[in-house]
């Protein structure tokens, strides 16, 4: 019998010439726990800017600035790299798909303040790949090469995985004061929205898809439940190749990943992106200014529900009228924490034909008002922010409340409200 392999979540080669083989028979679903971390300063809020990709119906490269000052949270995953191996606490990233750990010689000045760093010279399984990598940021860098190395998930280990090493760095992880260091990224996106991928038009398999085409896992997915952190750091799991349906308030429903074109005319799966239908709060629909449907990314490695300005003003006046816009966010009285108005966004269903759902199905991602404030202090906002720089995106906060299923076979993404 197939077992998936689940990991509680703490608060390659190039190219894709190698499919994706069917899982063998002692393949196993792998269980992890996701750990949660909670801060008040700048927050590891990754996001896809407009301005830098090949990608015509919207571009999606580069990332835009960094959420501040918000008592926010990321959640992580704790990996193994190198022979012998060397534990790292990386970011749970559905919102981007490189992997990477710091290097021996990023010091604390050169943006990396956890202790914990990667030494390829007492590794004997590392091999330079002569890539060089550097991510920008509106507000930060990351600066390194594209190695390879033996990387262990729970207990299962790759060899020959795709990773890259950062050599120094600016930003939020640069900045941490948190007494849980974070040392790199998880990255669980698509390929095609790997640095590699947008910079040189070559691609690897992500970890999740590495694990699936050698077997280890029985399906072609992984499902996280970000869950709400109360008596330990634990506070969920992601499970590579299975479901927990357990965990599922109702039934899982899936919708469709956006597809998008290449200039030479390339149709191709960026990321976790998939197009919503429409807004509503309570029985107030909300209308987009542009387009009939909005490109929303699932991603794990943001903290807000973002969206543009002209729309999230009129969804915020929809739910919030009196709420005090403070630069990108908004700042509401706190009785709005006993609002249970509904809050909607709902997604065409799957047109997938292995599918079973009806092909006239909407997914509605629905929870009340009161669950998209939070509390920072003696005050209260909403877990909105603005960027007209970015696409839409559905960041933890609000992806905390349901199940979601990222299967990279079929393309689509499974849903279902979390048991409270």
């Amino acid at each position: 019998m197939l077992k998936p392999l689940v990991i509680k979540l703490s608060i390659l080669s190039l190219g894709l010439s190698c499919l994706l083989s069917q899982a063998q028979a002692l393949s196993s679903p792998l269980k992890f726990p996701l750990s949660r971390r909670t801060h008040s300063t700048n927050t590891l809020t990754k996001r896809w800017s407009k301005n830098k990709s090949h990608a015509t119906q919207k571009n999606v490269s580069g990332l835009v600035p960094l959420l501040e000052n918000k008592a926010l949270q990321e959640y992580a995953i704790s990996v193994s790299v190198g022979t012998p191996p060397k534990e790292f606490l990386l970011v749970l990233d559905t919102g981007s798909s490189d992997t990477w750990v710091p290097s021996s010689i990023c010091t604390p000045k050169a943006g990396c303040p956890s202790d914990r760093r990667f030494n390829p010279s007492e590794s004997s399984t590392y091999v330079h790949t002569r890539l060089d990598y550097q991510a920008g940021y509106l507000t930060a860098q990351v600066n390194g090469s594209y190695f390879n190395d033996t990387i262990t998930v729970g207990n299962f280990t790759l060899d020959n995985q795709f990773l890259f090493l950062v050599n120094d760095q600016t930003g939020s992880l640069a900045d941490q004061t948190s007494d849980i260091l974070l040392d790199g990224v998880f990255g669980a996106g698509l390929p095609g929205s790997s640095t590699l991928s947008n910079n040189r038009n070559e691609t690897f398999l992500t970890i999740p898809m590495e694990l699936y085409a050698r077997g280890l896992i029985p399906e072609p997915l992984f499902s996280v439940f970000l869950g709400q952190a109360k008596e330990s750091a634990w506070s969920g799991e992601i499970i590579f190749g299975a479901v927990d349906q357990e965990r599922a308030a109702s039934r899982i429903t899936y919708i469709d990943v956006a597809q998008f074109q290449a200039p030479n005319g390339y149709v191709y799966f960026n990321n976790w992106f998939s197009l919503a239908s429409q807004i509503e709060v309570g029985s107030n629909y909300i209308e987009a200014e542009e387009d009939t449907s909005l490109p929303f990314l699932f991603d794990t490695g943001t903290d807000a529900l973002v969206l543009p300005t002209d729309l999230a003003d009129k969804v915020v006046q929809s739910l919030a009228p009196d709420a005090i816009k403070n630069d990108t966010v908004y700042n509401v009285d706190c009785s709005y924490l006993g609002n249970t108005r509904p809050f909607r966004i709902i997604f065409p269903g799957s047109q997938f034909t292995t599918v079973k759902q009806s092909k006239n199905l909407n997914v509605t991602l629905e929870v009340p008002v009161n669950k998209m404030v939070t509390r920072l202090g003696s005050t209260c906002q909403l877990i909105i922010e603005t960027n007209d720089d970015s696409y839409p995106i559905i960041g933890n906060l609000f992806l905390r409340h349901f199940i979601t299923v990222f299967n990279f076979e079929d393309y689509t993404i499974g849903l279902a409200p979390a048991k409270q």
